[in-house]
């Protein structure tokens, strides 16, 4: 057998040593802007970057970053929850092929870059974490130029501004979290463009003025959670087109209305007048309702005792008054549900109805043995609300980082499961 001619072997090797630096040119690409953080970093406790990211050496063996097989491009760059300090460079927008970015739980201070997304960068990202931090400025208009884009969470740092209306661009967005930052304005109406968003929590903001109705437009949204903020007006009644809405919580604002929905509702600490709504028996599936400290009047309607599965009810500090329902569910609530009440009577409570055996116990009667009680145990009550209040739900309030990390650990926990889902689909897509 003839030897292999010189003029076939030439070509290969040129192809090979084609290959192998255009390799080599992949990685340094990324190799730059990597870099270009760690220049940033002012303070790594544990030195990881300084000992790990080695100028000249593989990126993809680097610690946080991951790589795809076939072209050996960086794709995910995770480096959560290990105390860096320092800011983000605005190369990082140059690192083409990242699917997913988590610098959250650190202690990144400045401006998120603008080059995020902006002029065509990042085309792939789909997951952007950069929760609990001290970043500030106004969120960037780029990010509504990110094609597909999926989570983005921001929450729990010093972001000021409006919600930028450019996040409606966002059509692929699933899961948004903005909140526990200093924002202030409105809520955009084109946040209603997001028909696929899943989970939307913009609470502990300044937000003010009316929910737009085109909430009433997301379709795929499950979670909804603007508590803690200043927004005023009706409860817009195109709510109620969210089927899939399972848990809505509008607490400690200044809205008013009507109520309707889901499996999970907390309307507390609001200014709703009125009587409960005998339609909110139709919610077959609720299982918390909560509409404490409102001012909410007339009796409570049997309808209410049609949703079997309810297993929390707090009507609290209201106005209610009238015979207190008994059969189903409400057989099993207790005198916490309905306290501070003054008009309302029957079981679970002492005070009984006119037309039930005994004398009927007079509301203002009752007030004077209440206060007079409170007297007694007032001193235990003052221990107790300064250990129990200050000491626990107290540091939820004051210490931002303890607030992220108890509220935020189920929020990871979900997000590793869905990004764990689109790395196997990416991975099958590709076997």
């Amino acid at each position: 057998m003839e030897g292999v001619s010189p003029f076939f072997i030439l070509p290969l090797l040129v192809l090979f040593s084609c290959l192998s630096l255009a390799t080599t040119n992949q990685l340094y690409t990324d190799e730059f802007p990597l870099l270009a953080f760690k220049s940033l970093i002012t303070s790594d406790p544990s030195n990881i970057l300084k000992k790990n990211w080695t100028a000249g050496t593989s990126v993809c063996t680097w610690f946080g970053v991951t790589c795809d097989s076939p072209h050996n491009r960086v794709t995910h760059l995770d480096l959560s929850d290990m105390g860096l300090g320092g800011s983000i460079p605005p190369e990082i927008g140059n690192l083409s092929f990242l699917v997913s970015l988590n610098l959250s739980g650190n202690s990144l201070h400045g401006y998120l870059p603008k080059e995020v997304c902006s002029y065509n960068n990042l085309p792939r990202l789909k997951e952007l974490q950069l929760s609990n931090n001290t970043l500030e400025g106004e969120i960037p208009l780029s990010l509504g130029e990110c094609p597909q884009l999926e989570i983005l969470a921001l929450s729990y740092n010093n972001f000021v501004g409006h919600v930028p209306a450019q996040i409606g661009n966002i059509t692929s967005l699933k899961r948004l979290r903005i909140y526990d930052n200093n924002l202030k304005g409105t809520i955009p109406k084109e946040i209603g463009l997001l028909n696929k968003l899943e989970l939307m929590r913009l609470g502990f903001n300044e937000l003010s003025g009316a929910i737009p109705n085109e909430v009433g437009n997301m379709t795929s949204l499950s979670d909804l959670s603007l508590s803690n903020n200043s927004l005023s007006g009706p409860i817009p009644s195109t709510i109620g087109n969210l089927s899939n809405l399972k848990h809505l919580v509008l607490r400690f604002n200044k809205l008013n209305g009507n109520l309707k929905i889901l499996k999970y509702l907390n309307l507390s600490h609001n200014t709703l007048m009125g009587h409960i709504p005998s339609s909110l028996g139709n919610l077959s599936e609720l299982e918390s309702l909560d509409l404490s400290t409102n001012k909410l009047d007339g009796e409570i309607p049997s309808e209410l005792t049609r949703l079997t599965f309810l297993a929390k009810l707090n009507l609290s500090i209201n106005n209610l008054v009238g015979q207190i329902p008994r059969s189903n569910q409400f057989s099993t609530f207790e005198n916490d549900s309905y306290m501070r009440n003054l008009g309302l009577c029957g079981l679970p409570l002492t005070r009984k109805c006119k037309d039930e055996n005994g004398p009927t116990i007079n509301p203002a009667d009752e007030k004077s043995n209440n206060l007079s009680f409170m007297q007694e145990v007032g001193i235990s009550m003052a221990f107790g609300f300064i250990f129990g209040f200050w000491g626990v739900i107290g540091s939820f309030l004051l210490k931002k980082s303890w607030r992220f990390a108890f509220f935020n650990f189920f929020d990871d926990v979900g997000d590793w499961l869905y990004v764990m889902g689109l790395m196997l689909v990416s991975k099958w897509g590709r076997t």
